[in-house]
């Protein structure tokens, strides 16, 4: 492990050695849905979006059914949000889903455009109006700041497209991450019968993040470099010396899975997997950053692609960017954290249908 610091104060922390597997077990203790739940105002039908509060408690976003399933760690059912309709407190398209840690749920609903929010007890609280350029993806709510992705739709040479990672709070609005993708023009989809004005390609830089406590990772190029945010300035850059992956066409169509699901007001379009691969184009070399989390002890964990088709590895890093170890593929990555040691991670049963998993881990490693 080396240690320097650039010129601007940023640290820069590099693990240039092998794999130190680590040897944790993750052991299910809460299993939340499945088949052999029957349907209830307790129950879930999907899940969209899972979190967890300061106090260890799990929201389930059930977009299929528009609510919100509140539980204890434990998995006792404590109550339920939202309904279907467009007024205050329901949904109409949820698709994304924060919980603050003093437990406000904030759902970004796609059709209103806005954050629809509830405080701890359940009471609506007021919306929050999106702007147009919201990605209406990943976004994180922390006391009275938002995080979230904005897309920049008039990009300067007009072949590529700028997502920027903003932070609002005070009615002040501060770029953290940029990064531009190329895009690949206009196409129209057959297999949906979808046209659009441009999509970026398939591994394309990515512009990848997590928050907690005032604190961001996030990645924004091909490489191992994960980048540490406290308040609105960058302290710190974690880096593996690890070789770029090339990208092939099996593993493009390979990534994009059974195909591009498409949520439209009328319902849902898949278009296929090949021709999305076709028409948006490939990059040279595979991302290696695939997914990070930051545990509430401060940890990092870096989940990255491998030159194994479709494997990854999650490494962990402590508060200060000390390398501890590798998880292997088979280890659960968290959607969301219960506490250091228990994870909780979207999953589903034999028979497909959705469920929650809390996991705790039990190692023998002094990590």
């Amino acid at each position: 492990m080396t240690n320097t610091t650039d010129s601007s104060g940023l640290e820069i922390v590099t693990y240039p050695g092998d794999d130190h597997p680590l040897d944790w077990t993750a052991d299910t203790v809460v299993v939340l849905g499945g088949a052999g739940v029957e349907p209830s105002d307790s129950a879930f039908f999907s899940v969209s979006a899972v979190d967890a509060d300061a106090a260890g408690n799990i929201y389930v976003l059930d977009g299929d059914e528009a609510r919100v399933l509140a539980y204890d760690s434990t998995g006792r059912f404590l109550r339920r949000v939202g309904a279907k309709g467009g007024g205050p407190g329901e949904f109409e398209m949820p698709i994304a889903m924060s919980v603050s840690p003093d437990a406000i749920v904030s759902v970004f609903d796609f059709s209103k455009r806005a954050l629809v929010r509830f405080e701890r007890t359940g009471q609506t609280l007021d919306e929050i109006r999106m702007e147009q350029a919201s990605s209406g993806g990943d976004f994180e709510t922390h006391g009275d700041v938002l995080l979230h992705n904005m897309r920049d739709r008039s990009p300067a040479d007009g072949n590529s497209v700028r997502w920027t990672l903003v932070r609002i709070a005070d009615s002040q609005t501060t770029d953290l991450l940029r990064v531009d993708q190329t895009m690949s023009g206009a196409i129209h989809l057959e297999s949906c019968g979808i046209r659009f004005a441009g999509l970026p390609q398939i591994f394309a830089p990515p512009l990848t993040w997590t928050a907690r406590d005032g604190r961001v990772a996030g990645a924004i190029d091909h490489a191992y470099n994960v980048r540490i945010i406290s308040g609105d300035s960058l302290v710190r850059m974690i880096r593996r010396d690890l070789p770029m992956i090339p990208a092939t066409t099996e593993r493009a169509v390979a990534s994009v899975g059974p195909g591009m699901t498409v949520g439209l007001p009328g319902g849902e379009r898949t278009c296929s997997s090949e021709e999305v691969v076709e028409k948006r184009g490939v990059a040279d070399v595979v991302p290696l950053i695939a997914k990070l989390a930051i545990a509430p002890d401060g940890a990092i964990w870096i989940s990255r692609n491998t030159d194994q088709h479709g494997r990854t590895l999650t490494d962990i890093f402590d508060i200060s960017g000390n390398y501890l170890g590798t998880l292997p593929s088979d280890y659960p990555f968290p959607d969301a954290f219960v506490s250091p040691q228990t994870i909780v991670v979207r999953d589903e049963d034999e028979m497909g249908v959705a469920r929650v998993l809390v996991i705790r881990r039990a190692s023998s490693d002094p990590t």
